[in-house]
């Protein structure tokens, strides 16, 4: 089903760049009254630009959904009419003069096809008549009637200069199809930018992973560090202890030995004590008066 609707609200007098919504049709035919020649504007993406000619003055504009096919020509689907409401002149007024063809440039064009067909066709025939040597074409001024001559046996043929491309001669389709190149271009960077993008968080979660690690290795670099230092402490003090250990198994083998050394020499004290006690009582000394003297027996 066709449909046609405003976009942003009412038209005015001397708005510019205003479209229509379009569903259902692949050309606009927009024109002030419904006789005379009207602006055919090709539909893209849904929308047709009014022409800022036609809000140019107030009153009425009219559009017709248009539609073409092969088999049954063209068709107009439905009929729109909007009003547009009178307003002042904006000194900074600036309009974008339309660049779209009118269907009597359309038609004109079309019977300027059909004349150089024609032209052309009649120049085979008559090349084939004439058996041709040769052939070469000129261009001739856009709206020109086509030619075909000889020159000799060679034939000239004049073709009318055609009118340039536009955007709006396009179809909804072949818009399309142009857009395609651009479009599987630009799907392909939203491809590698997802990618990227994907490949930036593996990176950036790998370089967490790793500064995660890095701390735990540091955290247990320095506690390694204050075992090492109580290691060191600890055998610091397990030298003292060692060397009063060798100082005082020293000392107590001097001592023993100095000891053993006091008895040996108490030992041979007594024994020389012992000696002369007996050497006394055997020669029968006696001490008298502080004296020692030798007892004999009287008569002996």
């Amino acid at each position: 089903m066709a449909a046609l609707q405003v976009l942003d609200g009412e038209l005015w007098q001397w708005d510019t760049g205003r479209e229509v919504e379009v569903v259902g049709c692949e050309q606009v035919h927009f024109a002030k009254s419904t006789t005379g020649t009207c602006y055919t504007v090709a539909v893209a993406n849904g929308k047709a630009k009014i022409p800022d000619e036609l809000l140019q003055a107030a009153g009425r504009v009219y559009a017709w959904a248009y539609i073409t096919d092969e088999a049954y020509g063209g068709r107009t689907r439905i009929e729109a009419l909007w009003d547009v409401k009178r307003r002042a002149k904006p000194a900074e007024y600036i309009y974008e003069p339309s660049d779209q063809r009118t269907i009597k440039d359309a038609e004109t064009a079309r019977d300027e096809a059909k004349a150089a067909q024609k032209a052309a066709e009649a120049a085979r025939d008559k090349a084939v008549a004439a058996e041709v040597k040769g052939a070469r074409a000129t261009t001739l001024a856009s709206g020109s009637e086509a030619t075909a001559a000889m020159e000799g046996n060679v034939l000239v043929v004049g073709v009318p200069k055609g009118d340039a491309l536009r955007y709006s001669d396009l179809t909804a389709e072949q818009i399309a199809e142009l857009k395609k190149p651009a479009t599987d271009a630009a799907a392909g960077v939203n491809k590698v930018n997802n990618e990227f993008k994907q490949l930036k968080a593996s990176v950036e979660t790998a370089e967490k992973d790793r500064a995660d690690a890095e701390a735990g290795r540091k955290e247990k670099e320095t506690e390694r560090g204050r075992n090492e230092t109580e290691r060191k402490k600890a055998e610091a003090g397990r030298k003292t202890a060692e060397q009063k250990r060798e100082q005082d198994s020293t000392k107590a083998l001097a001592d023993a030995q100095a000891a053993l050394k006091d008895a040996k020499t108490a030992a041979l004290n007594y024994q020389s004590i012992i000696d002369s006690a007996a050497a006394v009582t055997a020669l029968g000394l006696k001490k008298v008066n502080g004296k020692i003297c030798q007892m004999r027996k009287v008569g002996a």
